[in-house]
Formats: C-alpha cells, sequence, structure tokens
C-alpha cells in the first residue's frame, strides 16, 4: 500500500469538521422583534406584527402580537378544513448550530394548534426533534394565555439547555380555504 495517500503525511490526516454554522442575523431570547413584511392574504389572527421573548433561567416566555387576536376559537379554525391545525410554532436552536437538530438546525419547538370539532380546543405542546427517527415527539407543556386586550398570545415553557444565544423563529400557520395552501406568517430566520 506505498502508493495510498495516507502514506504521504507524516501525521494521521483528521477530517476538516466544522464545529458548528451559526445563523446569520438570527433572533435572540429577551430581545423584541417586528415584522416588516406585508402579509394582505393572511387573515389578521395569523398577522403576527411583532414577537418578544424573555428568558429566566431556562424557562422561555414568549410574546406574539398580532393585528387581531381574540378568544373565540372558531376564529382561528379553516371552515371545512379537518385534515390540518392551524395555529402558532416558536422554532429553537438551542446551540445557534444548523448542524445540529433537524434539516434547519431546529432542536426544540413550543407548538399550539386549534382543534376543530363542535367546540373548538387549544392545544400545546413542547416538542423535541429526534434524530434516530427523524421526527418531533412531545417532551413538555406550553402554557398557552389570549390576552386580547393587549392582542398577544403568550407562551411559556421550559427546556434543557436554553440559553440568551439559543436562536427563536416565530410563526403562525393556516390552512387556506380557496388554495387548500399551507401558509403563514414568520418573524425571524
Amino acid at each position: 500500500v506505498q502508493g495510498c495517500p495516507i502514506q504521504w503525511f507524516p501525521e494521521e490526516p483528521e477530517p476538516e469538521v466544522s464545529e458548528g454554522i451559526a445563523t446569520e442575523n438570527a433572533c435572540y431570547p429577551n430581545n423584541t422583534y417586528t415584522d416588516d413584511v406585508n402579509t394582505e392574504d393572511i387573515p389578521a389572527v395569523f398577522d403576527l406584527v411583532e414577537a418578544s421573548s424573555s428568558l429566566n433561567g431556562e424557562t422561555l416566555s414568549v410574546v406574539l402580537k398580532s393585528s387581531t387576536f381574540t378568544e373565540y376559537l372558531v376564529e382561528y379554525l379553516t371552515p371545512n378544513v379537518t385534515d390540518f391545525l392551524n395555529g402558532w410554532d416558536v422554532f429553537i436552536d438551542v446551540d445557534n448550530n444548523t448542524l445540529t437538530g433537524d434539516s434547519i438546525g431546529i432542536e426544540y419547538r413550543f407548538s399550539v394548534a386549534i382543534r376543530a370539532g363542535t367546540e373548538p380546543q387549544i392545544g400545546s405542546v413542547i416538542l423535541a426533534y429526534d434524530p434516530v427517527t427523524d421526527t418531533y415527539i412531545r417532551s413538555g407543556t406550553v402554557d398557552v394565555r389570549f390576552d386580547t386586550l393587549n392582542q398577544t398570545l403568550n407562551l411559556s415553557g421550559n427546556i434543557s439547555g436554553l440559553s440568551s444565544n439559543s436562536r427563536l423563529v416565530f410563526l403562525s400557520r393556516f390552512k387556506d380555504f380557496t388554495t387548500r395552501e399551507i401558509t403563514g406568517d414568520r418573524i425571524c430566520e
């Protein structure tokens, strides 16, 4: 094996593996971000205008501000759509490294959904990415409160390893009645 390239090096080469890739212009806990994108095709209840967060230890509190939030859950449903849960998400990249977590670096999600039915219900969960199954699994609960006076949705939950350097992405999601496409609003990358 004299012609093998490994023999050409006096020392055994080591692979060059990046320690991580942080997202440029990421959003972090303990800040407020506004949405500058015009979203006239999104219903007002899913149009995010501001997102803010605070971190106390490993407890993240998020406030999503909309042009219209209401306590009437039926307002968040799409007529005749039963195969999709409209709602909101906060994507959390604990280590701000796109090489870990799911395909965009997310390890956890706060997920809030409105379930259709004769009396719509709100559901919330903390989901953790499982690289073995390449899916998200339940790992905790998110406290949820609508504040119609201030037009906000308030979320709070505990995530291990969360820090002021963790990346956050704030989203709303709904299925459009006419196009049947899933769309929504987003603050941060």
